[in-house]
């Protein structure tokens, strides 16, 4: 005879328990299964994160080489025969981009002022020509008392034509003295070599003769 038989309210606490197992199993399998998934969850972060760390180290790393395997001349350097591992093929060291020379730079042009235009220079007023002065009326005649071809005194030139204002003189170029004798005027006695001079001051005709030689006379026409 079983336990559960003889003793039924024992059976109905042991289906409670049971019951109470099964939900307690099923509520710490429920805990495992999130704790599972989330300790999934961590392990891809992590292992993404590690892979992103490990593709930057080795960027990181291929950018160190290219720029050490560029030389000062841009010639990328060659790996040494000794240099190859036994048994291994060497993997061609991929050369970086060749570097840019600077372009240099432009010096700025200093913009200079533009020169201060001269101004032109005035031209010259031309100076206006002198006018010629009109010529002087020759205020001075000359008569002269000489000897003729015939042997006799007389004036030259014997007509005098001049204007009013002239002075007239009269050279005795004889050995004989004379006179130059006018209602005028009058010389007096005029030696060998001597001379005498009147200036006509009025219009008119003015008739002269020498008191000493009657036959010279001479006349003078004044304008």
């Amino acid at each position: 005879m079983s336990l559960h038989g003889n003793f039924p309210h024992l059976s109905c606490q042991t289906r409670r328990e049971q019951i109470l197992c099964m939900l307690k199993n099923l509520y710490v399998s429920r805990r495992v299964a999130w704790y599972s998934l989330l300790m999934a969850a961590l392990f891809i972060v992590l292992v993404a994160c590690e892979g992103d760390s490990n593709t930057t180290t080795a960027k990181t790393d291929l950018t160190v080489a290219n720029t050490s395997s560029v030389g000062p001349t841009n010639t990328p350097s060659a790996l040494s025969p000794t240099s190859k591992p036994i048994g291994l093929t060497p993997t061609p060291t991929r050369s970086g981009p060749k570097p840019t020379s600077p372009k240099p730079t432009s010096t700025p042009t200093i913009s200079r002022p533009s020169p201060t235009p001269i101004p032109p220079k005035p031209s010259p007023t031309p100076t206006p020509p002198k006018p010629t002065p009109t010529p002087t009326h020759v205020s001075t005649v000359v008569v002269t008392i000489t000897t003729d071809s015939d042997g006799a005194f007389a004036f030259s030139p014997q007509t005098l034509n001049i204007s009013v204002g002239t002075t007239v003189i009269w050279d005795d170029t004889t050995s004989a003295p004379h006179t130059v004798t006018s209602s005028s005027f009058g010389s007096g006695t005029i030696s060998p070599g001597g001379s005498f001079s009147f200036k006509l001051t009025q219009a008119g005709t003015f008739a002269y003769h020498c008191m000493f030689h009657p036959y010279m006379t001479a006349s003078i026409s004044v304008s």
